[in-house]
Parts: C-alpha cells; structure tokens; sequence
C-alpha cells in the first residue's frame, strides 16, 4: 500500500519526531511504500491567500491552486492510505496541519457545493502524542473534540471507512511513558 505520512512538529529530534520514525520503520518493514510530508521541513504556509479564498468561496474551479497545495494533492492521489503524527497543543493539532486540511482539501478536491467527495483513501491512521494522560484528555472533552472533528470531519467525512486514533499519552513524564510508546507506534506500522 502507498501510505502518506504527514507530521506536524518543528522538530524531528522531539519525542513525536521519534513516534514517526518508529512507525515509519514498522510501515516499511511491512512492505508498504512510504512518502513522508513534514511539514515545517517543507516550510508549508497554513495561511489561505486571498485568491486561493476567492477560489473557494467563489467555487471557481477554473482559478488555478496554489504549488504547494496541488502537490499535496498529488501525494494523496498517490496514496491508498494516510497518516497523521503530530502533538496535542492546546487540544488540536498545530496550526501548521490544521492549515493544511483548509488549503489542501479544496474545492472540487474535498467537496463541492456543501457536500463531501471522497478522497478515494483505504485507511488512515492518526498518532497524537500528547502531555496529559489519557483520562484527563477523556474528561474535559479533548479526546471527544479530536475524534468528532479530525476522525469524523477530516476522514471518515470524506470517505475514509478505516479510521484509526492512538494518542501517546502521559508525555509530561517522558522517560515512563516514552519507550512503551515508541513500541506501540512502530506496532502500529506493522500493523497498518
């Protein structure tokens, strides 16, 4: 399967930076082709320019896309599968990757007059590592928000009928949690 990772953190050297090594390594021992979308590595601007907005609001499919955003949407025409790794920050995803669901899944591409077209992926799998513990995130309603929004909207919204979710959790104490995680995400590779 072609799987396309996009990860979401100014830093490869980080503990999430990690997770996505670990299961880029279990994807590809696997057998699974992988292509890597980093993100700040590609210096991806989340910020939609006006013609880029014109485009959508207008619903003018003749008004060419940006560089950046039509070779994100070759990668996923690419792809037969998509992943996600990134940090909770203030309970979503950063800024960066959120921009990138709004610039990438355009229209035409995404949807098209208020209904969702499918993104024609298999699966998709979402690794968030995250601070808090699991219970916490459960409790004030970030873990509901992630699966609603991210899962629901983001996937399974536009065609994606295998969703997974796996947050790596209790980071504030990485040297307990961080091993049985890096486990789990290359697990979580083979798996795919």
């Amino acid at each position: 399967m072609n799987v396309y990772v996009l990860f979401a953190h100014p830093s490869r050297a980080s503990f999430t930076g990690q997770a996505l090594a670990a299961f880029a390594q279990g994807l590809e021992e696997a057998g699974h082709q992988v292509q890597i979308g980093d993100l700040y590595q590609m210096g991806f601007d989340p910020v939609m320019d006006p013609s880029q907005y014109e485009r959508e609001s207008g619903k003018d499919l003749s008004s060419p896309l940006p560089q950046e955003v039509a070779q994100e949407q070759a990668k996923l025409e690419w792809a037969d599968g998509l992943a996600f790794v990134f940090p909770l920050w203030w309970s979503d995803c950063p800024a960066i990757l959120k921009g990138w669901f709004e610039k990438v899944y355009s229209y035409g591409f995404a949807h098209r007059h208020e209904v969702n077209l499918s993104l024609g992926l298999k699966k998709a799998q979402v690794i968030a590592t995250a601070g808090h513990p699991l219970s916490h995130l459960e409790s004030t309603g970030v873990l509901g928000a992630l699966k609603t929004v991210l899962v629901q909207s983001r996937l399974a919204g536009l065609g994606v009928q295998d969703v997974r979710l796996e947050v790596l959790d209790g980071m504030i104490a990485p040297q307990s949690n961080g091993p049985k995680h890096l486990i789990r995400a290359h697990q979580l590779g083979l798996e795919y």
